[in-house]
């Protein structure tokens, strides 16, 4: 017994070493949670720096995981077929959602399209389907807009060494740039200013 104790306590030591957490569910309930990118264990993240779609877009990106990050935290509300992820920091404007064009931004290669954050309203950019993997945890996001899922490159990245987050064509083996896991990070989210997401 004292043995099995030992192995599941550094199993766990282990884990948190490495920056990861008990996964949530593939496609869980509506609620706060960090996405972490398969290929590269970063998360989902955002600022209020106009993203290479225009104005009317901030920048998102990914980027070590922090759960102290607010710009690091989405709400997914919705179901599988329709979903749509709105960031926790509001910077001081209003809720703001993850969306996509169907067009090239600044910088993007061949065949990709914009993914940047607008603020919430009611369109198809905005919209989401919440695919399964085979594997157990994970999740592809398919655009409503385009039809294309969101990955991440680390070819170009932004300043300060954060990776670009596009859509493109998906395939039958989906490779891991273009796989989300759900992270419920156990200490929550940080403090934040009032109004602060989507409640």
């Amino acid at each position: 017994m004292k043995r099995l104790l030992t192995a599941v306590l550094a199993a766990v030591a282990t884990a948190v070493a490495l920056g990861s957490a008990a996964p949530a569910a593939a496609a869980p309930a509506t609620g706060w949670y960090m996405l972490v990118n398969d290929s590269y264990n970063w998360c989902l993240s955002t600022n209020e720096q106009t993203s290479p779609s225009g104005s009317g877009t901030h920048r998102v990106y990914l980027a070590a995981c922090n759960p102290k990050t607010a710009g690091q935290w989405w709400r997914l509300s919705g179901n599988s077929t329709s979903s749509s992820l709105t960031n926790y920091q509001n910077f001081g404007s209003g809720v703001w959602s993850l969306s996509n064009n169907a067009s090239t931004p600044s910088g993007g290669g061949a065949g990709t399209y914009g993914v940047y954050t607008s603020l919430k309203s009611n369109t198809q950019g905005q919209e989401w389907s919440v695919i399964d993997d085979v594997a157990e945890h994970k999740v592809r996001f398919a655009s409503w807009l385009s039809g294309k899922i969101m990955s991440a490159t680390h070819n170009s990245p932004f300043s300060g060494g954060t990776y670009r987050v596009y859509t493109a064509t998906g395939g039958v083996n989906p490779p891991p740039a273009h796989l989300w896991r759900f992270w419920a990070h156990p200490s929550g989210r940080p403090s934040c200013s009032t109004p602060c997401g989507d409640y």
